[in-house]
């Protein structure tokens, strides 16, 4: 992963990569999606190469020129590199006022435990466990303005609250979620900061992803209006935006005409309930049956650095 980042805030907007053996990786063809995080964001672009079992052949040994375009004269940049795909990610779950669950205890709380121990299971579809997990209480300033998400442009705000969990690098590559009370509009459930976001970057408005926790304990009904348990629900949630901030897309939008870019996934032309692509987890409804993982949604989680070489504990 290449983050480029414009430290004064300007929108940046990628080219292209220069390969040693002189082809280049454009942003305006196959590669385009790639795109995304810097739409997203606007300063920053996190680019995983390669970003698909299609693009293996774009990896190459030697020195890259990453060309980007903004109005700043000066440009920020850092490289995570490893040698195989991962198989754990540690998570830093962020409290914000919820009733009754808290730091001290979040480790002996069923419902939350049971959320996680689905997500796990979701996981190890595509051959991933959770690995380390820490708990936090977000201050009492930000419990105030986000227990309630009644402003969901200021969710920036809230990842941003972020720190790292430690000094080294196995600490900083963690993925940082926040459980709230629940959001005012009603109907968003999850936001997810990135496709994909800044992996090891704390402390930023793209530093992590932010999910309702008013569903655990309880019954629901998801997307499709289809009764689920709760715990369930909110876990496939979680997994779901976790999955679009290592860099997975729905693979179908709302509006028919957008896909993701991963060859083994199914599509719809109109959302519905008989859709081919409706089992599976990055399906733009959470579903009570939304548990697959195609073997190359499983290459894009694998590959992004959150997602380490280890044994979950």
């Amino acid at each position: 992963m290449v983050t480029p980042i414009d430290p004064t805030g300007n929108q940046l907007v990628p080219s292209s990569i220069s390969r040693p053996l002189g082809s280049a990786i454009t942003f305006n063809g196959a590669n385009r999606f790639q795109a995304t995080p810097s739409q997203v964001f606007g300063n920053m672009n996190p680019t995983i190469i390669p970003a698909t079992p299609d693009f293996v052949g774009q990896l190459e040994p030697g020195a890259h020129t990453y060309t980007v375009q903004s109005a700043s004269e000066q440009m920020c940049w850092y490289k995570l590199e490893e040698s195989q795909p991962g198989d754990s990610i540690d998570l830093n779950i962020y409290l914000v006022g919820l009733q009754g669950v808290n730091a001290a205890n979040a480790a002996q709380n069923a419902n939350l435990q049971a959320t996680l121990n689905h997500v796990n299971e979701l996981y190890q579809a595509a051959g991933i466990s959770l690995g380390k997990i820490r708990y936090f209480d977000a201050s009492p300033a930000i419990a105030q303005n986000f227990a309630i998400v009644r402003n969901a442009d200021a969710l920036g705000d809230l990842v941003a609250s972020t720190t790292k969990p430690g000094d080294t690098l196995d600490d900083v590559l963690s993925m940082n979620v926040f459980f709230v009370r629940g959001f005012a509009d009603g109907g968003t459930i999850g936001v997810s900061y990135g496709l994909p976001g800044p992996a090891g970057l704390h402390g930023t408005d793209g530093s992590g992803a932010v999910f309702t926790a008013e569903y655990m304990g309880g019954q629901t009904t998801d997307g499709l209006g289809v009764p689920v348990d709760g715990n369930l629900f909110t876990a496939q949630v979680l997994a779901h935006e976790v999955g679009h901030y290592l860099g997975l897309f729905h693979t179908s939008e709302q509006n028919g005409f957008n896909f993701d870019p991963l060859g083994d996934t199914p599509q719809c032309g109109r959302i519905a309930p008989n859709c081919p692509d409706i089992d599976n987890l990055m399906f733009p409804f959470a579903s009570a049956t939304g548990n697959t993982i195609t073997p190359n949604q499983a290459f894009v989680l694998g590959v992004n650095p959150l997602t380490k070489v280890g044994v979950a504990p």
